[in-house]
């Protein structure tokens, strides 16, 4: 009698994983240093779902508090208190 095994090789082991296990891989990564291209493909996911998130509420729109602004610690403070301001009086 003959048994045919089927083992599948193109997904990921990490896969289906949770995203708290994958946080774990990560912490641990000398143990598990496969993790790291399947981390890249994860975080590009991610932001690219961002991308559309931003690009749907309109926060490319330099008048949405929430828009980019380049850093300086000048940048920073006034869009702190722009925020602020904004749902201190909505």
């Amino acid at each position: 009698m003959e048994i045919t095994a089927v083992v599948e090789q193109e997904r990921s082991r990490y896969d289906g994983r949770s995203y708290r296990d994958c946080f774990y891989y990560l912490l641990n990564v000398e143990k598990y240093p496969d993790i790291v291209p399947f981390a890249k493909t994860l975080a590009r996911t991610f932001l690219t779902r961002a991308k559309g998130f931003i690009e749907a509420l309109g926060l490319k729109d330099p008048k949405h508090p929430e828009s980019f602004v380049p850093f300086s610690q000048t940048n920073y403070d006034a869009k702190l208190e722009e925020i602020y301001e904004g749902l201190r009086f909505p």
